[in-house]
């Protein structure tokens, strides 16, 4: 039986951290790629931006064919536990990374100075998926295989429901009083986001731990069988679907009916939302930095801002590709494997990698802006609320990073410094950061003024 991607794929990533040297940076200086626009980081952490050269020669697109419809296998829906706080309704809607476009940007006051600790919510064990907030209500899911809802305020358990199968690594998308959320069980799940009561559940026999992105009556959503799914919002029922030839893990991007999702073929692709039809493929394969990850592919899922889509990958780059071509924009040289997703505000793209450092790059050059450097893995996707960006590490802390400077705002101790924890990306709602951590525990955090 295969295990699952996610966990395997954490692992195997800090085999490469001891082996490298700990906790020292896992970079270098490197030889750019001839004829497309590199940036690459020096030995020293620097404040200012780096010019790179013009493009001159750009990889071109790959025709691809969408495989034939399946069709689901529906099974009978389970109880869940009953309900402490009954909800009266739920209708707002809410994604992994805070929309259609990954670009991890909160609307909500941004706590600039000391967050502390609101209230902390108990799991079993603890949990890859990020919290999702809704109409008051926090939703997430953990890696006993169980979704949780709490009140947002309060942390108080509304319901829950054990699915008694393998962790739920996807994170939970609600819309139209619906949680959709996939299952490393190789379902697919839809349960009633007021209660917890399943609606319906498809089997797609592969682990899931993209997150799904619902636009209208369709959720998106990528599977381990190599597979981006269209599905039908209300039943389940397969629309189409497109082979990759790799996992999706990457969670897929939506913008102007079009979907982004990123293969751990190395490729990453721009399909027509309403059939599946292949635009255009961007191949990496030939890619490999000095940092780069035993195995190279796009696991982190594609921001799109300005009709560019950015994503980094295991090789130790990270990309921006034209959104309406395919063809490579410029590519910056981390030497380190990313896994996170970016977020992206005011034109600075925020990327995380595997040696420890956070990088502010310029959306429109890939010229290095500033560097944090915190030495340890990151495995989570960084977010914005302001001008402040919140990200999560191995050294169990939050930081607050100044968007524009790189200058650290404050610090805050949510968990033990683990291995391989903190995969729980931070969503910011009405002033408050919600995040999980490698053990346990949900944090709610606040100003610390509050």
């Amino acid at each position: 039986m295969k295990i699952m991607r996610f966990v395997s794929t954490c692992l195997l990533a800090m085999i490469f951290i001891s082996c490298s040297g700990g906790d020292e940076p896992l970079y270098s200086t490197s030889t750019p790629v001839a004829d497309v626009p590199t940036v690459s980081i020096a030995l020293e952490p620097s404040l200012s931006p780096s010019p790179i050269p013009i493009p001159t020669q750009i990889p071109t697109s790959t025709p691809f064919i969408p495989t034939a419809t399946l069709e689901p296998t529906i099974t009978p829906s389970l109880t869940p536990t009953p309900s402490k706080t009954p909800l009266a309704e739920i209708i707002g809607e809410g994604v992994f990374r805070g929309g259609l476009a990954n670009l991890g940007v909160f609307e909500s006051v941004e706590i600039r100075e000391n967050g502390a600790i609101k209230w902390r919510f108990p799991l079993s064990i603890g949990t890859a998926s990020s919290p999702i907030v809704v109409d008051g209500v926090m939703f997430v899911g953990s890696m006993e295989g169980a979704v949780y809802a709490a009140d947002a305020t309060t942390g108080e358990r509304i319901w829950s429901r054990d699915f008694s199968s393998l962790p739920l690594i996807s994170s939970p998308a609600v819309a139209n009083g619906r949680l959709i959320i996939g299952g490393n069980d190789g379902h697919i799940y839809a349960l009633n986001a007021l209660n917890g009561r399943e609606i319906w559940n498809i089997d797609l026999d592969a682990e899931n731990a993209s997150s799904a992105k619902i636009v209208e009556d369709v959720i998106y959503i990528g599977s381990d069988d190599q597979n981006l799914y269209a599905l039908n919002f209300e039943n389940g029922e397969i629309v189409w679907q497109f082979e990759t030839g790799g996992d999706v893990v990457s969670s897929p991007g939506i913008v102007d009916d079009i979907v982004y999702l990123g293969s751990e073929v190395n490729s990453v692709y721009a399909l027509t939302a309403v059939d599946g039809q292949l635009i255009w493929q961007f191949d990496a394969s030939d890619d490999e930095s000095e940092g780069s990850y035993v195995e190279n592919g796009f696991v982190a899922s594609p921001a799109i801002y300005k009709e560019t889509v950015y994503l980094g990958n295991t090789n130790g780059y990270f990309y921006a590709i034209d959104g309406q071509t395919g063809e490579l924009s410029w590519k910056f040289e981390a030497n380190s494997p990313i896994f996170s997703t970016a977020a992206i505000k005011d034109d600075v793209v925020i990327i995380a990698t595997i040696s420890g450092f956070v990088y502010g790059l310029d959306s429109e050059s890939g010229a290095e802006l500033w560097r944090f450097p915190i030495r340890r893995p990151i495995y989570s996707s960084p977010s914005i609320a302001g001008s402040s960006v919140y990200v999560t590490s191995e050294t169990g802390n939050l930081d607050a990073i100044d968007l524009f400077s790189g200058e650290q705002l404050w610090r805050l101790s949510i968990g033990e410094r683990t291995e391989g924890g903190m995969a729980s990306s931070p969503s910011v709602h009405d002033g408050i950061i919600y995040v999980g951590n490698g053990e346990n525990l949900i944090f709610a955090i606040e100003s610390f003024e509050n």
